[in-house]
């Protein structure tokens, strides 16, 4: 895709996107005319900065050896879409050849199942584009960046006139990768099948509106779930201080009760000196013999 194809190809999925300065003349030196399909990425970062953004783009990884762009796109939680490169990008890295059979055919079961990739022999940059959606991978995706990612990828396979299956995730590239985390890709390959059935104007995008409803609901029980697990740790937290506390009072009871003894040991000891008789613990001296009786004598 040119520049300006990608740009209408957005506009007509209505995918609310930025140009980031210098994506239409960005990309890594290689071929790139092979494409077959899209990687969905994670970051690994919560970040949603402008730094963030030229790391992503321009900088890259150069101590890794690694430069950029290191995607196409990336995607905000808040369903931002900056386009930063309209070449070839450092993404995927080496991966799956299977895998990228797979996709080329587009007849595997991706939407019951992901796909397990083999080892890794191919350069994926060659064949794919990526969008790196800026979250850490912890939990799911925001509603917001999920509509967003699913947009994008429906743009990029009406142009290319792809199904859902020409879609993946970087696992199912390379078993070294497990993003995008926390999203299931059969999922995410049925619901952007809808969304191409559906059509950028089917329905006013009904089918992806109602990807984002289900996923607010997912997000709210996600969040509840958490809330859960903090109270709970929270409660054994309360239940090992009182221990602790407890613990505490019963030493400290024990010290109590053994400087009492000492105490009452130190007032016996003392009563018992105090009635002993003065002086009863010394030794009488002598009475000294008379010089006349005493035989060693001399006159």
């Amino acid at each position: 895709m040119t520049a300006d194809q990608t740009v209408a190809a957005l506009r007509k999925w209505g995918v609310k996107f930025r140009e980031y300065p210098g994506w239409r003349t960005r990309g890594r030196p290689g071929t790139f005319g092979d494409v077959r399909g899209v990687i969905v990425h994670h970051t690994g970062s919560n970040s949603q900065s402008d730094d963030y953004l030229n790391f992503l783009f321009v900088r890259g990884r150069p101590e890794d050896g690694i430069p950029g762009p290191l995607c196409n796109v990336s995607t905000d939680m808040d369903g931002d879409l900056h386009v930063g490169a309209v070449g070839r990008a450092n993404h995927a890295g080496r991966g799956s050849a299977t895998t990228l059979s797979r996709v080329t055919a587009q007849n595997y079961a991706g939407y019951t199942s992901e796909l397990r990739p083999g080892a890794d022999s191919v350069d994926g940059n060659a064949h794919y584009y990526g969008n790196e959606v800026r979250y850490d991978g912890a939990r799911a995706m925001t509603a917001a960046a999920y509509r967003t990612a699913l947009l994008h990828a429906a743009a990029i396979c009406d142009f290319h006139g792809w199904n859902a299956l020409a879609v993946i995730g970087h696992r199912e590239h390379t078993r070294r990768k497990n993003d995008p985390g926390h999203n299931p890709m059969n999922t995410f390959r049925t619901n952007l099948a809808a969304v191409l059935r559906a059509g950028p104007d089917g329905d006013d995008m009904a089918n992806a509106d109602e990807v984002l409803a289900e996923l607010r609901k997912f997000q709210t029980a996600e969040a509840q779930r958490y809330a859960d697990l903090a109270n709970r740790v929270q409660a054994l937290t309360d239940q090992e201080e009182g221990r602790y506390a407890d613990l505490q009072r019963r030493v400290q009871g024990l010290v109590n009760q053994e400087a009492g003894r000492y105490e009452d040991y130190v007032r016996r000891f003392n009563a018992i000196l105090a009635a002993l008789p003065n002086g009863a613990a010394q030794q009488t001296a002598p009475e000294a013999v008379p010089e006349s009786d005493n035989p060693s004598s001399t006159s």
